[in-house]
């Protein structure tokens, strides 16, 4: 098994006391997604989080006194996927390019929650390979802290290069934005049996 990328969006410097909104079309390896786009409005970026920044529960009055943090162990930054509206920040999706083997098992991981104290029809996001669905997820957290998970989402390579998606699906949108945090995003390869990179180690199934 190899790992093939890993992104913690740890480049991004904290620019506030609240999420950072990155106006570029691309962000350590990722190309932001505009659309499509259900809510009228909106900055795209990719809005990034960091540790100790002050984020709103779901009856916006905590913007001054709950500060968030990272996942233990994921540094300090994270990125939030939500829809909003006017000139609020969002970040509607994202999606990059890998090159794979054919048989090959990729297994992507990441760390999710959902914003403080939103149901699951805000944070719900949808995890795609060349257009196909292959897993979501949903989590919520509570209104006073972020409730970190880590998910893991599999497929077999064809060969080619293929496109992963990370997409907002959320079935009820607020105005000012809010969804699901994502951080550490990890993709493997593991080689099928009589398969095998140049000058390493094959694993054969049998000899005989």
């Amino acid at each position: 098994t190899r790992e093939l990328f890993r992104t913690s969006w740890e480049s991004v410097s904290d620019r506030n006391y609240t999420s950072t909104l990155v106006e570029q079309t691309q962000l350590e390896g990722w190309t932001l997604l505009t659309n499509p786009d259900n809510s009228r409005g909106g900055s795209n970026g990719f809005e990034i989080w960091s540790t100790d920044d002050r984020m709103a529960d779901s009856q916006n009055k905590q913007r001054t006194v709950t500060a968030v943090t990272a996942m233990t162990g994921n540094g300090n930054n994270w990125l939030e996927l939500n829809n909003a509206r006017n000139n609020m920040a969002q970040s509607l999706g994202i999606q990059r390019q890998v090159d794979t083997v054919a048989g090959a098992t990729y297994t992507l991981s990441m760390d999710v929650a959902g914003r403080l104290g939103y149901s699951s029809e805000y944070t719900k996001i949808g995890i795609y390979v060349d257009g196909v669905r292959i897993g979501g997820d949903d989590s919520t957290s509570s209104n006073t802290a972020l409730n970190w998970q880590t998910k893991q989402f599999s497929f077999v390579g064809n060969g080619r290069k293929q496109t992963i998606q990370i997409l907002g699906e959320a079935t009820k949108q607020d105005g000012n934005g809010r969804g699901m945090m994502i951080d550490d995003i990890v993709l493997t390869e593991r080689l099928a049996n009589n398969t095998g990179l140049e000058d390493t180690t094959i694993k054969l199934s049998a000899i005989s």
